[in-house]
């Protein structure tokens, strides 16, 4: 059984990507986008361990884009619980939440995530993808 399935009437546009339940059971440790780095939706799966910490980031938005200059970010828990942690664009640190199983987060600025256990998280946001340099800015906290 694939775990990926690209819909697309002959060689054309794609129309739907559908992820299989067994790609979640399979998943490692790390994150696995399932959509194209070019697609102004950016999903997939983040898996790991008790401990990990994601550094806190935000996602800056295009230059050319008429909108807000950071781009959205969901974060809905399907096993286990971590720690959000929201920060300012300036770094300033503003709230830490608990999330657990069946919880869901819209992150617009800073965030810091820490697994408090084995978790998974299913993760969206926009895109494209152009790289990690580009994709993350990393904030200074005190």
């Amino acid at each position: 059984m694939k775990e990926k399935i690209e819909i697309k009437k002959c060689d054309e546009d794609i129309l739907a990507i559908i992820v299989k339940k067994i790609a979640r059971e399979k998943l490692e440790n790390g994150m696995t986008i399932y959509s194209n780095p070019s697609d102004p939706i950016q999903a997939g799966y983040l898996k790991r361990s008790k401990g990990y910490k994601a550094k806190p980031h935000y996602h800056p938005n295009f230059p050319d884009t008429k909108v807000k200059p950071v781009r959205q970010e969901v974060i809905y828990v399907l096993k286990g619980s971590v720690r959000l942690t929201l920060y300012t664009l300036d770094g300033e640190k503003i709230s830490s939440v608990i999330l657990e199983e069946g919880d869901l987060a819209i992150i617009y600025q800073g965030h810091e995530v820490e697994f408090l256990e084995e978790s998974l998280l299913l993760e969206i946001k926009q895109g494209p993808y152009s790289g990690r340099e580009k994709d993350k800015v990393m904030l200074e906290v005190a």
